[in-house]
């Protein structure tokens, strides 16, 4: 399976609204972690039981992925929506923006990933993935 680093930055008018949400995005970072290991955990067991699971302990990506991938099944539905990463510690406050990069599958999307939490705190995002772009243009 291919992965590829991902980099976002979610971008808000100053730094005072950046360090008041910093900690909201990173629940959010934190919460997508453990669903994607609960779903890896569990896939393919049985729908309901699942679903009823992953919002009891996950509500905020239970809300995220029934806002973005409503239709999505236990079992490979969920492929590229819970892409989050495995290192926290990678989510940094910057001045006035937030920073995060992680190490994840290379078909993921993380346009509804940040759509989701950028609608919430108000912020601008933008991201990309270093399979598509050539460092040495950038010299």
């Amino acid at each position: 399976m291919g992965e590829a680093t991902y980099y976002c930055k979610l971008k808000f008018k100053d730094e005072e609204q950046a360090s008041i949400n910093y900690p909201k995005i990173k629940e959010y970072f934190a919460e997508g972690m453990e669903a994607s290991d609960f779903w890896q955990e569990n896939r393919g067991k049985d729908e309901e039981q699942f679903w009823l699971e992953f919002e009891k302990n996950f509500p905020l990506i239970y809300r995220y992925v029934k806002e973005f991938h409503p239709n999505a099944d236990c079992n490979n539905g969920l492929s590229g929506a819970l892409d989050f990463g495995d290192e926290i510690e990678d989510l940094t406050l910057n001045e006035n923006e937030v920073w995060y990069f992680a190490y994840v599958w290379h078909f993921a999307d993380w346009e509804p990933l940040l759509d989701f939490i950028c609608n919430m705190v108000g912020a601008e995002y933008s991201w990309l993935s270093d399979e598509y772009a050539e460092l040495f243009d950038l010299l």
